[in-house]
Parts: structure tokens; sequence; C-alpha cells
């Protein structure tokens, strides 16, 4: 897919970084690859051959292993490196989560609680249902705790 403008580019860009932790593992690996950098000025002339290696390969463990894609790097070289150094800037500035809310991204934490309260919800019913005695043990939604001797009750009388 060709891009023309960095403005074309930066919404793909950031569909391939929806996870709050790649974006911060994209942090930390551009953040090495500046101090690499800075080292290498100032102190010894090799360490510049670090800042790609930390750099890349940070950033591309997030995409293999937490992301779960191909880096963009792969097809848009250009483009990869200076929406990585604008997302690095939007982060040390704190204005990262308004670029996503902005792109129409929803916080991956949002939808993974939402997620999660619904599979706790069930393993929960299941408990009732299966188990009642086990009920007590089940620390799900922690609002619930204290209906949660109402519900065993109801269902200790019903079995009755």
């Amino acid at each position: 897919m060709p891009f023309r403008s960095l403005e074309e580019f930066w919404p793909f860009y950031m569909n391939q970084h929806s996870k709050p932790s790649t974006r911060r593992w994209h942090f930390f690996g551009t953040l090495t690859a500046i101090l690499f950098l800075i080292s290498a000025v100032f102190l010894r002339w090799w360490l510049v051959f670090f800042a790609p290696l930390s750099g890349y390969g940070l950033a591309w463990y997030s995409h293999f292993f937490v992301e779960g894609n191909i880096p963009a790097t792969y097809g848009h070289p250009f483009w990869s490196l200076i929406c990585d150094l604008k997302m690095f800037v939007l982060m040390l500035t704190g204005q990262m989560d308004k670029e996503m809310k902005r792109l129409g991204k929803r916080p991956v934490l949002q939808v993974c609680l939402k997620m999660f309260r619904s599979i706790s919800g069930v393993f929960w019913v299941f408990n009732i249902m299966y188990q009642p005695s086990s009920c007590f043990r089940t620390h799900f939604y922690p609002t619930n705790l204290s209906i949660l001797p109402a519900k065993t009750m109801v269902m200790k009388a019903n079995s009755n």
C-alpha cells in the first residue's frame, strides 16, 4: 500500500501499535537508541552500532510477541522511523492518549476489562450453579461480594 504523506501513513502506523505495551517497548527502544547515539558522540564511536540494534530490537520484539503483527518498518522504513520519533515525542510530552482518541482508537485496557468482566461473570455463574459452596472463594466481582452470601442462600433454599 503506497503512502504519499505522513498524514496518510500515521493512522496505519498507530493501528499497528494499538496496544499500550507495544508503544512502551517502542519508547524504550527509541530512548536506548538515542542514548547510544549520544554515547557514541561523547564516549566511544563504536557505540553507534548498538543504536539500531537496541532500537529495532525492542520495537520488533513488541510487534512479534506483544502486538502479534509484522513491523511496519519492513514495508515502509522511512515513514516508520518518522512516525516512531513522532510517537516518542507524543509519549514524552504526555499527549499519546489524546492522539489515540483523536484517531478513534479505543484504549485496549477498557476492552480487556470488559472481556474479563464478561468471562469472569460466566465463571461466577458456573460456580454458583455447580459448586455453591465454592462461591465464597471466588473474587471475580469485588463490588458484588456483598451479594455472594445472598445468592448462595437462595441456591441452598431452592435445593431443599
